[in-house]
């Protein structure tokens, strides 16, 4: 739903706008994402 509204995520930061995703749970989920045009 918030990408939906919002566009594509284009920092991590913005995925801790997702009901659910608090710092601890990002942090986990980190090596598993890949943003587009992120190195």
């Amino acid at each position: 739903k918030y990408r939906n509204e919002n566009g594509a995520f284009k920092s991590f930061e913005e995925l801790k706008n997702i009901k659910g995703i608090a710092q601890k749970r990002l942090d986990k989920l980190m090596p598993f994402i890949k943003l587009k045009d992120s190195e």
